[in-house]
């Protein structure tokens, strides 16, 4: 086969729909997809009416019609970096936090910039989710066998629940918190709490009352919106401080990490990890105004990413700051609006992490049955595994150090490097074929040897 005999067709900005259970669960946008043309080369299936996956006459080698991997680390790389504006830049460097700015007049400034932006639909923003799942689809047209992989989830549960809080202030702690912690112990709900270090008075029985149903993060150290700017030992430095003070509150480890105004960068994170921080939970899925530039932004994954020795625990409900005072929802519009994300988030599998300030709207009276009814949708969900962040990110870990193996006709459970894990709930699903009306089949390993004895 010879280069210069293939004809070359470009689309930019092709919509492939990937399906799960009949439905487009994503629309993967591509700039740079081919259409081939050459006599060796045979289109082997078309997905959504594009020619993704071509195989040389003879042979079984495949070539895919764009460059996937190169699309993907590009995605990711670029949403990983939320670049802060000359203007953040320059409020930043005044001789006060920004928080002493009243709140009306910072929420009235991103406001400007989010009433020009429209919520996504997250099946076209989760172009990391989308490539993934479409990359597993080639892999099944192109191999014609049976794939196995590793449950996302515990116990091979649909998806993941998590609940977050970022307590801004010290009546937040004290007094609103109270009532929104009721609710979620009612539940049986364990969520986690972040503390900025230096900010107000942490009481020391508080937070070990605290930590008696609960969990506790770290939130920096005054919340002055400084950090991203930080040279990176500064970094370092800043972040183990307020880990060793929470840690000296709480009289135990503190494995997890949340930027003041969800600040996240290829260095942040870096430093994060660095000062002794498991994983980190500053990425959201999607905002429509970053306040660090006043423009929409988001990581586009609802699943948690390894990152050279730190996962990430991307927030992947739209928070609520966001939500109610820059676009103006009501608390009912907002309940609503999350749980069509998370019924988005359970049919691709993912992780529902929901952030709630105690300082805002649910922590009022006249909101605090929106808040159970939220809540209650998850709890009473026998298909989700609500879990806390320290046990997602740990889980995330196990999973990654593991793999799913074919040995002698039986798949089964393979760790890597470490055979001292714990995978007893790490299940196995089988992927055994993609088509494009039904999308995904699979079973579990459990019915396949159902099925292959009946």
């Amino acid at each position: 086969m010879h280069e210069n005999n293939i004809q070359f067709w470009r689309y930019d900005n092709a919509q492939v729909p990937v399906k799960i259970d009949g439905d487009d669960a994503f629309t993967v946008s591509i700039n740079g997809l081919y259409r081939l043309r050459n006599q060796s080369l045979v289109s082997v299936e078309r997905i959504g009416g594009f020619d993704l996956l071509y195989r040389v006459k003879g042979t079984r080698t495949y070539l895919v019609a764009f460059d996937l991997l190169n699309l993907f680390d590009s995605t990711l790389n670029e949403s990983l970096e939320d670049v802060p504006s000359t203007a953040f830049r320059l409020l930043a460097q005044l001789p006060f936090s920004y928080s002493l700015i009243p709140k009306p007049a910072r929420d009235y400034l991103l406001r400007r910039s989010a009433s020009r932006q429209s919520i996504p639909q997250y099946s076209r923003f989760c172009l990391i989710d989308g490539l993934s799942y479409l990359f597993l689809a080639l892999l099944l047209i192109a191999s014609k066998r049976i794939i196995p992989t590793l449950s996302f989830w515990k116990d091979d549960r649909k998806y993941t629940f998590a609940v977050t809080h970022d307590v801004e202030s010290k009546n937040g702690f004290e007094k609103q918190s109270l009532n929104l912690r009721q609710i979620e112990e009612r539940l049986g709900i364990k969520s986690l709490w972040n503390f900025p270090s230096h900010r107000y008075h942490i009481s020391q029985d508080g937070i070990r009352d605290l930590v008696q149903k609960h969990i506790v993060g770290v939130h920096d150290t005054t919340h002055d919106g400084r950090l991203s700017l930080l040279k990176d030992d500064e970094i370092v430095q800043r972040l183990t401080c307020c880990r060793e003070r929470i840690s000296n509150l709480t009289g135990s480890r503190v494995n997890g990490f949340r930027a003041p105004l969800l600040q996240h960068s290829h260095s942040l994170l870096r430093g994060v990890h660095e000062a002794g921080f498991t994983y980190d939970s500053s990425c959201p899925t999607w905002e429509p105004v970053s306040s660090l530039n006043g423009k929409s932004h988001g990581v586009g994954t609802v699943f948690p990413l390894n990152l050279d020795g730190l996962t990430e625990l991307p927030v992947t409900l739209t928070q609520d700051h966001q939500m109610i005072y820059l676009l103006k929802t009501h608390p009912e519009k907002c309940v609503q609006h999350w749980l069509e994300q998370a019924n988005w988030i359970k049919q691709v599998g993912g992780m529902v992490l929901l952030l709630v300030h105690p300082e805002y709207s649910f922590s009022a009276p006249e909101y605090l049955p929106l808040y159970r009814i939220l809540l209650s949708t998850f709890a009473l969900d026998k298909t989700c595994w609500i879990t806390t962040t320290d046990d997602l990110a740990a889980w995330w870990r196990m999973r990654s150090k593991s793999s799913a193996k074919e040995i002698d006709g039986n798949f089964e459970v393979e760790t890597i490097g470490d055979e001292s894990l714990e995978t007893s709930s790490l299940k196995i699903r089988l992927f055994t074929l993609y088509d494009d009306v039904n999308g995904f089949h699979s079973m579990s390993r459990e019915e396949r040897v159902n099925y292959v004895a009946s």
